[in-house]
Protein backbone atom coordinates (compact mmCIF):
# COMPACT_ATOMS: atom_id res chain seq x y z
CA UNK A 1 0.00 0.00 0.00
CA UNK A 2 1.26 3.43 -1.03
CA UNK A 3 0.91 5.81 2.36
CA UNK A 4 0.75 9.34 2.25
CA UNK A 5 0.66 12.44 4.45
CA UNK A 6 -2.31 14.72 3.63
CA UNK A 7 -2.28 16.91 0.23
CA UNK A 8 -5.16 19.60 0.38
CA UNK A 9 -5.10 22.59 -2.53
CA UNK A 10 -6.36 21.70 -5.80
CA UNK A 11 -3.44 21.90 -8.69
CA UNK A 12 -0.92 21.51 -6.17
CA UNK A 13 -2.28 18.05 -4.90
CA UNK A 14 -2.35 16.32 -8.41
CA UNK A 15 1.14 17.10 -9.28
CA UNK A 16 2.11 16.24 -5.50
CA UNK A 17 0.10 13.24 -5.85
CA UNK A 18 1.53 12.03 -9.57
CA UNK A 19 4.79 12.57 -8.01
CA UNK A 20 4.09 10.12 -4.79
CA UNK A 21 3.22 7.57 -7.23
CA UNK A 22 6.63 7.86 -9.21
CA UNK A 23 8.84 7.61 -5.99
CA UNK A 24 6.76 4.77 -4.46
CA UNK A 25 6.16 1.09 -5.40
CA UNK A 26 3.63 -1.25 -3.22
CA UNK A 27 5.10 -3.40 -0.24
CA UNK A 28 4.91 -6.63 -2.41
CA UNK A 29 5.35 -9.12 0.59
CA UNK A 30 1.90 -7.76 2.15
CA UNK A 31 -0.64 -8.04 -1.36
CA UNK A 32 -3.42 -9.78 -0.13
CA UNK A 33 -4.45 -12.78 -2.28
CA UNK A 34 -7.97 -11.54 -2.43
CA UNK A 35 -8.34 -7.12 -3.62
CA UNK A 36 -10.57 -5.16 -1.04
CA UNK A 37 -8.61 -5.36 2.17
CA UNK A 38 -9.29 -2.55 4.49
CA UNK A 39 -6.55 -1.29 6.75
CA UNK A 40 -8.13 1.08 9.21
CA UNK A 41 -4.85 3.39 9.09
CA UNK A 42 -5.32 7.47 9.93
CA UNK A 43 -2.66 7.51 7.10
CA UNK A 44 -4.91 6.65 4.48
CA UNK A 45 -5.25 3.87 1.53
CA UNK A 46 -4.50 4.16 -2.20
CA UNK A 47 -7.16 1.87 -4.18
CA UNK A 48 -6.17 0.78 -7.89
CA UNK A 49 -9.29 0.01 -10.59
CA UNK A 50 -8.36 -1.40 -13.51
CA UNK A 51 -11.05 -1.71 -15.79
CA UNK A 52 -12.93 0.89 -17.76
CA UNK A 53 -15.16 -1.02 -20.18
CA UNK A 54 -16.24 -4.73 -21.00
CA UNK A 55 -18.07 -4.53 -24.63
CA UNK A 56 -16.88 -1.97 -27.73
CA UNK A 57 -20.54 -2.61 -29.66
CA UNK A 58 -22.60 -2.14 -26.00
CA UNK A 59 -20.45 1.13 -24.31
CA UNK A 60 -20.33 0.86 -20.95
CA UNK A 61 -19.82 3.63 -17.98
CA UNK A 62 -17.30 3.46 -15.45
CA UNK A 63 -18.38 4.44 -11.75
CA UNK A 64 -16.09 4.69 -8.83
CA UNK A 65 -17.64 3.82 -5.72
CA UNK A 66 -16.22 4.93 -2.19
CA UNK A 67 -17.47 4.33 1.10
CA UNK A 68 -16.63 6.08 4.36
CA UNK A 69 -17.26 4.10 7.42
CA UNK A 70 -15.18 6.51 10.13
CA UNK A 71 -16.88 8.68 12.18
CA UNK A 72 -14.38 11.35 10.30
CA UNK A 73 -14.72 12.63 6.96
CA UNK A 74 -11.72 12.27 4.40
CA UNK A 75 -10.35 13.94 1.60
CA UNK A 76 -9.88 11.37 -1.78
CA UNK A 77 -8.53 12.44 -4.67
CA UNK A 78 -9.42 10.72 -7.95
CA UNK A 79 -7.28 9.91 -10.64
CA UNK A 80 -8.25 8.59 -14.31
CA UNK A 81 -5.29 7.32 -16.59
CA UNK A 82 -5.84 7.47 -19.96
CA UNK A 83 -4.66 5.21 -22.66
CA UNK A 84 -0.36 4.55 -22.95
CA UNK A 85 -0.14 7.96 -22.41
CA UNK A 86 0.75 10.49 -19.22
CA UNK A 87 -2.42 12.76 -19.95
CA UNK A 88 -4.13 12.05 -16.73
CA UNK A 89 -7.25 13.70 -15.08
CA UNK A 90 -7.64 14.23 -11.29
CA UNK A 91 -10.64 15.45 -8.94
CA UNK A 92 -10.51 16.07 -5.29
CA UNK A 93 -13.96 15.28 -3.10
CA UNK A 94 -14.61 14.83 0.65
CA UNK A 95 -16.43 12.48 1.52
CA UNK A 96 -18.39 12.50 4.97
CA UNK A 97 -18.41 10.02 8.00
CA UNK A 98 -20.80 7.18 7.25
CA UNK A 99 -21.86 7.76 3.65
CA UNK A 100 -21.13 6.59 -0.30
CA UNK A 101 -20.09 8.86 -2.87
CA UNK A 102 -20.45 7.25 -6.03
CA UNK A 103 -18.53 9.07 -8.65
CA UNK A 104 -18.53 8.77 -12.44
CA UNK A 105 -15.17 8.25 -14.11
CA UNK A 106 -16.44 8.26 -17.60
CA UNK A 107 -17.41 11.86 -17.17
CA UNK A 108 -14.12 12.84 -15.69
CA UNK A 109 -12.60 11.29 -18.92
CA UNK A 110 -14.68 9.45 -21.59
CA UNK A 111 -11.22 7.53 -22.80
CA UNK A 112 -10.30 6.50 -19.13
CA UNK A 113 -8.26 3.18 -19.08
CA UNK A 114 -8.10 3.06 -14.95
CA UNK A 115 -8.29 5.06 -11.71
CA UNK A 116 -6.63 5.58 -8.47
CA UNK A 117 -8.47 6.82 -5.73
CA UNK A 118 -5.87 8.29 -2.86
CA UNK A 119 -8.05 8.16 0.43
CA UNK A 120 -6.36 10.80 3.24
CA UNK A 121 -7.78 9.68 6.30
CA UNK A 122 -9.31 5.92 7.87
CA UNK A 123 -12.26 4.32 7.50
CA UNK A 124 -12.26 4.44 3.36
CA UNK A 125 -12.84 1.76 1.10
CA UNK A 126 -13.39 2.12 -2.80
CA UNK A 127 -15.13 -0.40 -5.57
CA UNK A 128 -16.27 0.28 -9.10
CA UNK A 129 -19.11 -0.37 -11.37
CA UNK A 130 -19.29 -1.14 -15.12
CA UNK A 131 -22.41 -0.41 -16.98
CA UNK A 132 -23.99 -1.40 -20.14
CA UNK A 133 -27.61 -0.75 -21.33
CA UNK A 134 -28.36 -4.48 -20.77
CA UNK A 135 -26.04 -5.44 -17.86
CA UNK A 136 -23.92 -4.40 -15.14
CA UNK A 137 -21.35 -5.97 -12.76
CA UNK A 138 -19.14 -4.62 -9.85
CA UNK A 139 -16.00 -5.68 -7.92
CA UNK A 140 -13.67 -3.97 -5.76
CA UNK A 141 -10.59 -1.82 -6.04
CA UNK A 142 -7.46 -3.84 -5.68
CA UNK A 143 -5.20 -2.01 -2.91
CA UNK A 144 -1.46 -2.67 -4.44
CA UNK A 145 0.54 -3.44 -7.41
CA UNK A 146 1.61 -6.95 -8.10
CA UNK A 147 4.21 -8.70 -10.36
CA UNK A 148 1.98 -11.22 -11.07
CA UNK A 149 -2.12 -11.31 -11.37
CA UNK A 150 -3.92 -14.60 -12.21
CA UNK A 151 -7.20 -15.54 -13.29
CA UNK A 152 -8.56 -18.58 -13.35
CA UNK A 153 -11.79 -18.29 -16.45
CA UNK A 154 -12.03 -16.50 -19.19
CA UNK A 155 -13.26 -17.12 -22.65
CA UNK A 156 -13.46 -15.77 -26.31
CA UNK A 157 -16.04 -17.58 -28.32
CA UNK A 158 -18.79 -16.15 -30.61
CA UNK A 159 -20.89 -13.39 -29.09
CA UNK A 160 -17.87 -12.62 -25.85
CA UNK A 161 -15.67 -9.97 -24.79
CA UNK A 162 -12.64 -10.56 -22.73
CA UNK A 163 -10.65 -7.55 -22.40
CA UNK A 164 -7.86 -7.22 -19.59
CA UNK A 165 -7.28 -3.95 -18.42
CA UNK A 166 -3.37 -3.57 -17.11
CA UNK A 167 -2.66 -0.03 -14.97
CA UNK A 168 0.50 1.41 -14.26
CA UNK A 169 -0.09 4.75 -12.35
CA UNK A 170 3.60 4.27 -11.06
CA UNK A 171 6.73 6.40 -12.15
CA UNK A 172 8.66 3.48 -14.20
CA UNK A 173 7.06 2.10 -17.62
CA UNK A 174 6.12 -1.44 -17.45
CA UNK A 175 6.03 -4.62 -19.53
CA UNK A 176 3.71 -7.46 -19.30
CA UNK A 177 3.40 -11.30 -20.48
CA UNK A 178 0.60 -12.29 -20.71
CA UNK A 179 1.04 -16.35 -20.16
CA UNK A 180 -2.22 -18.39 -21.13
CA UNK A 181 -3.05 -22.06 -19.93
CA UNK A 182 -5.13 -23.52 -21.90
CA UNK A 183 -6.27 -27.67 -22.46
CA UNK A 184 -3.72 -28.64 -24.74
CA UNK A 185 -0.86 -25.70 -24.14
CA UNK A 186 0.81 -23.38 -21.96
CA UNK A 187 2.37 -20.36 -23.57
CA UNK A 188 2.77 -16.67 -24.24
CA UNK A 189 1.05 -16.63 -27.38
CA UNK A 190 2.52 -13.65 -29.85
CA UNK A 191 0.90 -9.99 -29.47
CA UNK A 192 0.86 -11.08 -25.69
CA UNK A 193 4.78 -10.90 -25.08
CA UNK A 194 6.21 -7.72 -23.93
CA UNK A 195 2.90 -5.74 -23.80
CA UNK A 196 4.26 -1.91 -22.79
CA UNK A 197 2.72 0.10 -20.42
CA UNK A 198 3.85 3.44 -19.77
CA UNK A 199 4.21 5.17 -16.70
CA UNK A 200 1.27 6.63 -15.12
CA UNK A 201 -1.41 4.98 -17.85
CA UNK A 202 -3.50 2.29 -18.36
CA UNK A 203 -4.07 -0.70 -21.57
CA UNK A 204 -7.04 -2.61 -22.76
CA UNK A 205 -6.18 -6.18 -24.50
CA UNK A 206 -8.73 -7.57 -26.52
CA UNK A 207 -8.25 -11.21 -25.80
CA UNK A 208 -10.39 -12.77 -28.16
CA UNK A 209 -8.23 -10.98 -30.70
CA UNK A 210 -4.98 -13.23 -29.87
CA UNK A 211 -7.12 -16.06 -28.35
CA UNK A 212 -9.89 -16.98 -30.86
CA UNK A 213 -12.88 -19.08 -30.00
CA UNK A 214 -11.70 -20.84 -26.99
CA UNK A 215 -14.01 -21.76 -24.68
CA UNK A 216 -12.44 -21.49 -21.26
CA UNK A 217 -9.14 -20.85 -20.59
CA UNK A 218 -7.04 -19.05 -17.81
CA UNK A 219 -3.85 -17.05 -17.85
CA UNK A 220 -1.51 -15.04 -15.51
CA UNK A 221 -0.20 -11.49 -16.13
CA UNK A 222 3.72 -11.15 -15.12
CA UNK A 223 5.51 -8.32 -14.88
CA UNK A 224 9.15 -8.34 -16.35
CA UNK A 225 9.56 -4.71 -15.17
CA UNK A 226 7.74 -2.31 -13.31
CA UNK A 227 4.71 -3.36 -11.81
CA UNK A 228 0.71 -3.26 -12.72
CA UNK A 229 -3.17 -3.80 -11.39
CA UNK A 230 -4.74 -6.12 -13.68
CA UNK A 231 -8.22 -6.84 -14.31
CA UNK A 232 -10.63 -9.05 -16.45
CA UNK A 233 -13.91 -7.61 -18.14
CA UNK A 234 -15.93 -9.72 -20.01
CA UNK A 235 -19.20 -9.68 -21.80
CA UNK A 236 -21.56 -12.24 -23.68
CA UNK A 237 -24.34 -11.05 -25.84
CA UNK A 238 -26.51 -14.40 -25.93
CA UNK A 239 -25.35 -15.73 -28.79
CA UNK A 240 -25.62 -19.49 -27.65
CA UNK A 241 -22.90 -21.95 -29.15
CA UNK A 242 -22.16 -25.86 -28.67
CA UNK A 243 -21.12 -26.90 -25.62
CA UNK A 244 -21.69 -23.24 -23.93
CA UNK A 245 -25.63 -22.73 -22.97
CA UNK A 246 -26.80 -19.10 -24.21
CA UNK A 247 -25.58 -16.48 -21.69
CA UNK A 248 -25.68 -12.75 -21.35
CA UNK A 249 -24.53 -10.11 -19.12
CA UNK A 250 -21.12 -8.48 -18.00
CA UNK A 251 -18.78 -10.33 -15.35
CA UNK A 252 -15.97 -8.01 -13.92
CA UNK A 253 -13.07 -10.16 -12.20
CA UNK A 254 -10.26 -8.65 -10.38
CA UNK A 255 -6.81 -10.64 -11.05
CA UNK A 256 -5.75 -12.19 -8.06
CA UNK A 257 -1.90 -11.16 -6.43
CA UNK A 258 -1.12 -14.60 -5.05
CA UNK A 259 -2.25 -17.89 -4.45
CA UNK A 260 -3.78 -19.65 -1.75
CA UNK A 261 -4.77 -22.83 -0.22
CA UNK A 262 -8.43 -22.16 1.03
CA UNK A 263 -11.10 -20.17 -0.33
CA UNK A 264 -14.53 -19.64 0.33
CA UNK A 265 -17.45 -18.42 -1.29
CA UNK A 266 -20.52 -17.13 1.11
CA UNK A 267 -23.12 -17.24 -1.85
CA UNK A 268 -24.24 -19.39 -4.23
CA UNK A 269 -27.56 -20.88 -5.59
CA UNK A 270 -29.13 -23.35 -7.78
CA UNK A 271 -32.49 -23.85 -9.49
CA UNK A 272 -34.05 -23.84 -12.98
CA UNK A 273 -31.90 -22.19 -15.87
CA UNK A 274 -28.52 -21.49 -13.45
CA UNK A 275 -25.80 -22.42 -14.38
CA UNK A 276 -22.84 -22.89 -11.53
CA UNK A 277 -19.25 -23.70 -12.10
CA UNK A 278 -16.04 -23.65 -9.73
CA UNK A 279 -12.59 -23.00 -11.54
CA UNK A 280 -9.33 -23.65 -10.11
CA UNK A 281 -5.94 -22.37 -11.42
CA UNK A 282 -2.99 -23.85 -10.27
CA UNK A 283 -0.14 -21.30 -11.75
CA UNK A 284 2.47 -22.86 -10.04
CA UNK A 285 4.53 -25.69 -11.27
CA UNK A 286 3.84 -28.68 -9.02
CA UNK A 287 0.01 -30.09 -9.29
CA UNK A 288 -2.32 -29.56 -6.54
CA UNK A 289 -4.30 -31.80 -5.14
CA UNK A 290 -7.95 -29.91 -4.45
CA UNK A 291 -11.26 -30.55 -2.15
CA UNK A 292 -14.47 -28.56 -3.14
CA UNK A 293 -16.75 -28.78 -0.07
CA UNK A 294 -20.33 -27.32 -0.99
CA UNK A 295 -22.98 -26.45 1.64
CA UNK A 296 -26.36 -26.14 1.13
CA UNK A 297 -28.47 -24.23 3.28
CA UNK A 298 -30.74 -26.49 5.38
CA UNK A 299 -28.89 -29.71 5.96
CA UNK A 300 -27.39 -30.79 8.82
CA UNK A 301 -23.92 -32.17 9.45
CA UNK A 302 -25.07 -35.99 8.56
CA UNK A 303 -26.60 -35.14 5.11
CA UNK A 304 -23.97 -33.28 3.77
CA UNK A 305 -22.51 -34.16 0.38
CA UNK A 306 -19.62 -35.92 0.21
CA UNK A 307 -17.02 -33.43 -1.33
CA UNK A 308 -15.75 -33.36 -4.99
CA UNK A 309 -11.94 -33.92 -5.45
CA UNK A 310 -10.16 -32.47 -8.64
CA UNK A 311 -6.25 -33.56 -9.07
CA UNK A 312 -5.23 -29.85 -11.20
CA UNK A 313 -1.73 -30.27 -12.98
CA UNK A 314 0.54 -27.65 -12.26
CA UNK A 315 -0.15 -23.93 -14.88
CA UNK A 316 -3.08 -26.06 -15.72
CA UNK A 317 -6.81 -25.93 -14.85
CA UNK A 318 -9.71 -27.97 -13.88
CA UNK A 319 -13.09 -27.30 -13.26
CA UNK A 320 -16.75 -28.78 -11.48
CA UNK A 321 -20.09 -27.60 -13.01
CA UNK A 322 -22.50 -28.08 -9.76
CA UNK A 323 -25.49 -27.75 -11.43
CA UNK A 324 -24.76 -30.91 -13.29
CA UNK A 325 -23.90 -33.07 -10.19
CA UNK A 326 -27.02 -35.05 -8.91
CA UNK A 327 -25.33 -35.49 -5.43
CA UNK A 328 -26.50 -31.43 -4.74
CA UNK A 329 -29.98 -30.29 -4.18
CA UNK A 330 -31.69 -28.84 -7.45
CA UNK A 331 -32.64 -26.02 -5.85
CA UNK A 332 -31.89 -23.39 -3.06
CA UNK A 333 -28.37 -21.45 -1.30
CA UNK A 334 -25.41 -23.00 -0.71
CA UNK A 335 -21.74 -21.78 0.41
CA UNK A 336 -18.75 -23.53 -1.02
CA UNK A 337 -15.64 -24.24 -0.10
CA UNK A 338 -11.69 -24.88 -1.86
CA UNK A 339 -9.19 -26.26 -0.27
CA UNK A 340 -5.97 -27.58 -1.60
CA UNK A 341 -4.91 -31.28 0.14
CA UNK A 342 -1.73 -31.94 -1.63
CA UNK A 343 0.42 -29.53 -4.19
CA UNK A 344 0.65 -25.58 -4.61
CA UNK A 345 -1.39 -22.86 -3.95
CA UNK A 346 -4.45 -22.22 -6.24
CA UNK A 347 -6.82 -19.23 -7.96
CA UNK A 348 -10.52 -19.97 -7.48
CA UNK A 349 -12.97 -18.16 -9.71
CA UNK A 350 -16.88 -18.91 -8.84
CA UNK A 351 -19.15 -18.62 -12.13
CA UNK A 352 -23.06 -18.36 -11.95
CA UNK A 353 -25.04 -17.97 -14.96
CA UNK A 354 -28.92 -17.61 -15.88
CA UNK A 355 -30.60 -18.58 -18.68
CA UNK A 356 -34.06 -19.12 -18.36
CA UNK A 357 -36.83 -17.13 -16.93
CA UNK A 358 -37.32 -18.03 -13.11
CA UNK A 359 -37.26 -16.68 -9.79
CA UNK A 360 -39.78 -15.61 -7.44
CA UNK A 361 -38.30 -12.76 -5.04
CA UNK A 362 -37.34 -15.19 -2.69
CA UNK A 363 -33.97 -14.46 -1.46
CA UNK A 364 -33.25 -17.82 -0.19
CA UNK A 365 -33.74 -18.67 -4.14
CA UNK A 366 -32.22 -17.26 -7.55
CA UNK A 367 -32.30 -14.07 -8.66
CA UNK A 368 -35.75 -13.01 -10.79
CA UNK A 369 -34.83 -12.87 -14.66
CA UNK A 370 -34.08 -14.58 -17.42
CA UNK A 371 -30.13 -13.95 -17.82
CA UNK A 372 -27.27 -12.38 -16.67
CA UNK A 373 -23.82 -13.55 -15.49
CA UNK A 374 -21.44 -12.73 -12.73
CA UNK A 375 -18.19 -14.30 -10.87
CA UNK A 376 -16.90 -13.89 -7.56
CA UNK A 377 -12.99 -14.65 -6.60
CA UNK A 378 -14.19 -15.34 -3.14
CA UNK A 379 -12.26 -14.46 0.29
CA UNK A 380 -8.72 -16.20 1.51
CA UNK A 381 -10.07 -15.36 4.87
CA UNK A 382 -12.64 -14.67 7.59
CA UNK A 383 -13.28 -11.96 9.60
CA UNK A 384 -15.64 -10.63 11.92
CA UNK A 385 -15.75 -7.12 10.60
CA UNK A 386 -17.04 -6.41 6.87
CA UNK A 387 -17.69 -3.10 4.89
CA UNK A 388 -19.64 -3.41 1.66
CA UNK A 389 -18.80 0.16 -0.11
CA UNK A 390 -21.93 0.25 -2.37
CA UNK A 391 -25.56 -1.58 -2.30
CA UNK A 392 -27.82 -0.92 -4.52
CA UNK A 393 -31.38 -0.38 -3.10
CA UNK A 394 -32.83 -3.65 -5.07
CA UNK A 395 -35.78 -1.61 -6.17
CA UNK A 396 -35.21 -3.10 -9.54
CA UNK A 397 -34.61 -6.27 -8.59
CA UNK A 398 -32.53 -8.01 -5.37
CA UNK A 399 -30.33 -6.52 -3.12
CA UNK A 400 -28.59 -8.79 -0.79
CA UNK A 401 -25.74 -9.82 1.60
CA UNK A 402 -24.78 -13.45 2.36
CA UNK A 403 -23.02 -14.63 5.17
CA UNK A 404 -21.35 -17.52 5.94
CA UNK A 405 -20.43 -19.32 9.15
CA UNK A 406 -17.96 -22.38 8.62
CA UNK A 407 -17.57 -23.06 12.17
CA UNK A 408 -19.12 -26.89 12.46
CA UNK A 409 -19.24 -26.03 16.52
CA UNK A 410 -20.00 -22.03 17.12
CA UNK A 411 -22.66 -20.55 16.35
CA UNK A 412 -21.83 -16.58 15.24
CA UNK A 413 -23.83 -13.28 16.71
CA UNK A 414 -24.09 -11.19 13.54
CA UNK A 415 -25.12 -7.53 13.27
CA UNK A 416 -25.67 -5.60 9.64
CA UNK A 417 -26.12 -1.62 9.50
CA UNK A 418 -26.51 0.60 6.48
CA UNK A 419 -24.97 3.99 6.57
CA UNK A 420 -27.56 6.41 4.84
CA UNK A 421 -27.12 9.90 5.18
CA UNK A 422 -24.48 9.65 7.99
CA UNK A 423 -26.44 7.72 10.43
CA UNK A 424 -25.80 4.06 10.89
CA UNK A 425 -29.54 2.60 9.98
CA UNK A 426 -29.98 -0.91 11.86
CA UNK A 427 -30.98 -3.99 8.93
CA UNK A 428 -30.15 -6.50 11.70
CA UNK A 429 -28.98 -6.91 15.49
CA UNK A 430 -27.36 -9.69 17.15
CA UNK A 431 -29.01 -12.52 14.93
CA UNK A 432 -27.89 -15.75 14.67
CA UNK A 433 -26.30 -17.91 12.17
CA UNK A 434 -26.25 -21.18 13.40
CA UNK A 435 -22.66 -22.89 12.81
CA UNK A 436 -21.78 -24.31 9.29
CA UNK A 437 -24.80 -22.63 7.68
CA UNK A 438 -25.59 -19.29 5.95
CA UNK A 439 -28.02 -15.94 6.48
CA UNK A 440 -29.45 -13.96 3.88
CA UNK A 441 -29.97 -9.82 4.83
CA UNK A 442 -32.01 -8.11 1.85
CA UNK A 443 -30.89 -4.66 2.24
CA UNK A 444 -33.76 -2.61 3.84
CA UNK A 445 -36.19 0.06 2.14
CA UNK A 446 -34.48 3.39 4.31
CA UNK A 447 -32.77 4.73 0.86
CA UNK A 448 -33.33 4.14 -2.81
CA UNK A 449 -29.84 4.61 -3.73
CA UNK A 450 -27.06 2.76 -2.73
CA UNK A 451 -25.33 2.69 0.63
CA UNK A 452 -22.69 1.19 2.20
CA UNK A 453 -23.34 -1.78 4.22
CA UNK A 454 -21.10 -2.95 7.60
CA UNK A 455 -21.40 -6.65 8.92
CA UNK A 456 -19.88 -6.96 12.58
CA UNK A 457 -19.59 -10.16 14.06
CA UNK A 458 -18.48 -12.51 17.44
CA UNK A 459 -16.70 -14.82 15.50
CA UNK A 460 -15.21 -14.84 12.29
CA UNK A 461 -17.53 -15.17 9.25
CA UNK A 462 -17.53 -14.74 5.55
CA UNK A 463 -19.71 -12.29 3.53
CA UNK A 464 -20.50 -11.74 0.12
CA UNK A 465 -22.96 -9.29 -1.88
CA UNK A 466 -25.37 -9.84 -4.58
CA UNK A 467 -27.37 -7.51 -6.69
CA UNK A 468 -29.54 -8.21 -9.59
CA UNK A 469 -31.87 -6.42 -11.94
CA UNK A 470 -34.80 -7.24 -13.58
CA UNK A 471 -34.27 -4.05 -16.69
CA UNK A 472 -30.41 -4.85 -17.22
CA UNK A 473 -31.46 -8.90 -17.23
CA UNK A 474 -28.29 -9.55 -15.03
CA UNK A 475 -26.90 -9.76 -11.45
CA UNK A 476 -23.71 -9.27 -9.56
CA UNK A 477 -21.78 -11.37 -6.93
CA UNK A 478 -18.85 -9.83 -5.01
CA UNK A 479 -16.88 -10.46 -1.84
CA UNK A 480 -16.95 -7.88 0.85
CA UNK A 481 -14.41 -6.40 2.35
CA UNK A 482 -12.49 -7.81 5.21
CA UNK A 483 -11.19 -5.81 8.11
CA UNK A 484 -7.72 -6.30 8.14
CA UNK A 485 -7.60 -5.94 12.26
CA UNK A 486 -10.24 -8.68 12.15
CA UNK A 487 -9.20 -11.06 10.21
CA UNK A 488 -8.95 -15.15 10.96
CA UNK A 489 -7.68 -18.10 9.09
CA UNK A 490 -9.82 -20.23 6.64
Amino acid sequence: MIRRVLVLGGFAAVLLLLSMFSANTPDLKSAPAQVGLINRSEEGSTWFCAAAGASASDPTTHQILISNSSARSFEATVTVYRSQTDASVAQSITVDPLRQTTLSATDLAADGAGVTVEIFGEGGSVAHRLTASSSFDEAPCATDGAKEWHFPAADTLRGRSARLWLLNPFGTDASVDVRVSTADSVRVPKGLNGIVVPARSGRMVELGEIIQRRDQFAFTAISRSGLVIAELAESADGTATEGSPEAIGLRLDPGRPNTQKSWLFADGFAGEGVTDRVMVFNPGSADSVVQVSVVPAGLSQEELPEPFELTVAGRRYGSISLEQETRLPPGGLRWTRVDVLSGSGVVVAHIQGITKEGGNGDPTLRPIGSGGLSSSGGVSTLASRWVFPAVASGADGQALVIIANPDPDTIAIVSVVELVDGNEVEVISKQEVAANSTLVVPRSESSDTSVSMVLTSTSPVAAEARTSSKSRDDFTVYPGFPDANTLSSL
